[in-house]
């Protein structure tokens, strides 16, 4: 069974006869995917029953399978017994496509303990840009406004105990502001659903503090949560899916209450993060920037803009294509170069990967 089918399952058991468990903390990471602010009349604090209320009024939020099954998660929790006197409040949400952020997040008040979950990348260039930007800069907007939203929450929650997660960059902004927070005595769980990593100073000393609190997990053929660097203590687990498609975390695999584990990560993985990590690994912090920014310059001349699903995807790069050698042109000639070189590197060394 799927995160779905563990809400339906568990929907009348209390946190007393089944404890917390990680698939409680998916359920709470992908509800910051949800945009509170497009509810009827928002409010800043929702209760369960509340905020049931006003799902069932929203007739047009499942344009695609990914919203669809959001709302259905959420649907889910506001109408279980498990997660009944729950409340939802500081919904936050921030893009800039000049300043190249996409930060979302939203906290749940859990009983005795108040959880704040992260959303991760929408379907925005601004939003993949920013993940890219990750592999070149020490700390990116929407990590800086976690640390500070994490700090906010940390000071209201008093005598409530602290726990924080998200999936993908959300998982990612999970670490970064449990690692931020100026008190840390109120923190018990961090956990980061394949979401990627960091560069090798980010494991320091400040962040051997928090390293017990957290768990991270990703599936057999993660490629997401396996970049930037070497993979820290990663809990493996089963997906129905493949490859990119095992990022969905509605594919992950679920017994009673906990996720189905596997061994290892699949060759197939390895080889792929392995050369993708090769490819990027070769050039300096100002190459890579520049390879970022050339690219996603590129995209804008070629009005790319979306990739909410695979036909608007696919309609895209159909006009791109025919639009490529004009605008192609247009690019300054040594970013031209850039693109082309580590394009060449990402294709060389996937050639290799496919032969090991």
């Amino acid at each position: 069974m799927n995160i779905l089918d563990y809400l339906r399952t568990y929907k009348d058991f209390s946190f007393k006869e089944e404890p917390f468990n990680e698939c409680d903390a998916l359920a709470l990471s992908l509800i910051s995917y949800f945009p509170f602010d497009q509810l009827e009349n928002p409010k800043k604090i929702y209760d369960s029953k509340s905020l049931l209320n006003r799902l069932d009024k929203m007739n047009d939020f499942g344009v695609n399978s990914r919203k669809e099954s959001l709302l259905i998660l959420l649907k889910l929790i506001c109408s279980s017994s498990r997660y009944k006197g729950i409340k939802f409040f500081k919904f936050e949400k921030t893009k800039n496509d000049n300043a190249f952020i996409q930060f979302q997040a939203v906290s749940v008040v859990v009983f005795d303990f108040v959880f704040v979950s992260f959303c991760g990348t929408d379907s925005s260039t601004t939003g993949w840009r920013e993940d890219l930007n990750m592999s070149c800069v020490d700390i990116v907007p929407s990590e800086i406004e976690a640390i500070r939203y994490a700090n906010q929450i940390n000071k209201f929650v008093l005598f409530k105990k602290l726990m924080i997660g998200g999936h993908s960059k959300g998982g990612r902004l999970s670490i970064r502001a449990a690692k931020g927070l100026e008190k840390k005595k109120n923190l018990f769980g961090v956990y980061n659903f394949d979401g990627p990593n960091f560069k090798p100073e980010f494991y320091d000393d400040e962040y051997g503090l928090v390293e017990p609190f957290i768990k991270e997990y990703a599936p057999n053929e993660s490629i997401i949560g396996r970049l930037f660097t070497a993979s820290q203590d990663i809990i493996v687990i089963s997906s129905n899916r493949h490859l990119l498609n095992q990022h969905d975390a509605y594919s992950w695999q679920i017994d009673g209450t906990s996720f189905i584990r596997e061994e290892d990560f699949t060759e197939r993985s390895n080889n792929i993060v392995r050369s993708i990590n090769i490819a990027i690994g070769k050039y300096n912090d100002e190459i890579k920037q520049r390879f970022v920014d050339s690219l996603f310059d590129l995209l804008e001349m070629l009005e790319i803009k979306d990739f909410s699903s695979s036909e608007i995807l696919a309609a895209s790069l159909k006009y791109g294509v025919t639009q490529l050698p004009r605008k192609w042109k247009n690019i300054p000639k040594e970013d031209r170069d850039v693109l082309f070189k580590i394009l060449l590197s990402l294709v060389k060394e996937f050639i290799k990967a496919s032969f090991a």
